[in-house]
Order: C-alpha cells, then sequence, then structure tokens
C-alpha cells in the first residue's frame, strides 16, 4: 500500500524511476486484481527477456531511428495502469467493439480474452513528451482488434493521450514517415509533458 499526504492506494505499491527515463515514476509494484499477488512492474519492463527486450524489433529499430534523427525524443514501454475506474471505461468500450468470451473458443484464446478483461496494466511503445501523444506499432501478431481499439480509447479519455497506430512500420516506412511529418508539424511542447499515472483512486 502507498500512502502520501493522508491519500492511499491499494492499486500500486511504491514507485520507481526508470533508467531510461529518470525524471519520470512508474508502480514499482502493482496488485494483480485476479490473483490478488503482487506484480512487479520493474522487472516485467526492465529485466532480461522483459519488456525493453522483447520489444527491439527492426521495425522499432526503423522508427526510432527516424525518431531520432528528427531530433523526437521518447520514452519505450511507457506504464499505464489501469485503474478500477478506468477498467470500467476499458471494458465499456471492450463490448462496443464488439469483444465477448465464449465458452467454446479454444482455451488458449479464452484465456487471453479473460487476461483482457482484468488487465492491470498497459505498456505503450513509444511515448513522446513533447508530443503527448503515443506510437504504437503493430503487426500480424494482434489477433484481437477491439483490444487495440477499447485502449485507445480508454488512454485517451483517462489519459488525455492520442496513440497513432502503425502496422508494419518496417515494411512502408515512407507512407508512414508522411504520417509522422503530419504529427509533427504540431508545435512541439515548451516542457515535456507526463501523464499523472500515479494516482490515488482505487
Amino acid at each position: 500500500m502507498s500512502e502520501v499526504d493522508g491519500k492511499r492506494n491499494i492499486f500500486w505499491i511504491d514507485s520507481y524511476s526508470p533508467p531510461d527515463c529518470p525524471e519520470i515514476k512508474f508502480p514499482d509494484r502493482i496488485i494483480s486484481r485476479s490473483t490478488g499477488k503482487e506484480i512487479s512492474i520493474r522487472d516485467h519492463r526492465e529485466k532480461p527477456k522483459g519488456l525493453l527486450e522483447k520489444g527491439n524489433t527492426k521495425q522499432l529499430g526503423d522508427l526510432t531511428d527516424y525518431l531520432r534523427d528528427a531530433g523526437i525524443g521518447y520514452i519505450r514501454e511507457f506504464i499505464f495502469p489501469v485503474y478500477q475506474e478506468s477498467l470500467g471505461v476499458f471494458r465499456e468500450h471492450l463490448k462496443r467493439f464488439g469483444f465477448t468470451i465464449d465458452k467454446t473458443e479454444p482455451k488458449d484464446v479464452k484465456k487471453r480474452k479473460e487476461k483482457i478483461w482484468n488487465i492491470n496494466y498497459f505498456s505503450a511503445d513509444l511515448y513522446l513528451p513533447r508530443y503527448g501523444c503515443i506510437l504504437e506499432l503493430d503487426s500480424e501478431y494482434h489477433q484481437i482488434p477491439e483490444y487495440d481499439s477499447a485502449r485507445d480509447r480508454m488512454i485517451l479519455e483517462y489519459y488525455g493521450v492520442p496513440t497513432y497506430r502503425f502496422f508494419r512500420y518496417d515494411i512502408n516506412p515512407e507512407r508512414y514517415n508522411m504520417e509522422l511529418q503530419g504529427i509533427f508539424r504540431r508545435p512541439q511542447l515548451s516542457e515535456p509533458w507526463y501523464p499523472d499515472i500515479l494516482r490515488y483512486v482505487d
């Protein structure tokens, strides 16, 4: 349990500053809503075979090369906790986009969908602090499209952060670079902006 100025939170426990972005804080551990056990965000993100290592794909490398050449800063695997009140928003969007859990579905599909229904946090591929937006790299492995759509809507409504998705950036970078140029025509924020992710609402 975390407590600041008398405000208590029972969803996340402690916080830490990631080595790649020491000016922000992520939850260190959270309590899984499906098992009641602690989940180490720090380990899931930072350790070998964690989110940062697994996300090292060719399309990510191509896109981050473009961003670096353009002088645009980014944070990889930015953590967005799913608090109880935002979980309701997420589930409503899932249902609106046609998400269902069917008992007749294969066991692995059903298990994946149940995990989505009780999601604890989202990890964004790239967060751009000077533009206050997310860039997501999609591939053929994204097999439940309702999840992506509902996630994007929830993050926008709850955290105020829009998401821009790119399918196989590595195959068609010229097309997507034109889309990126449209995003980056907007003036940069005067200071890096980070959404308020450590909330005392649960």
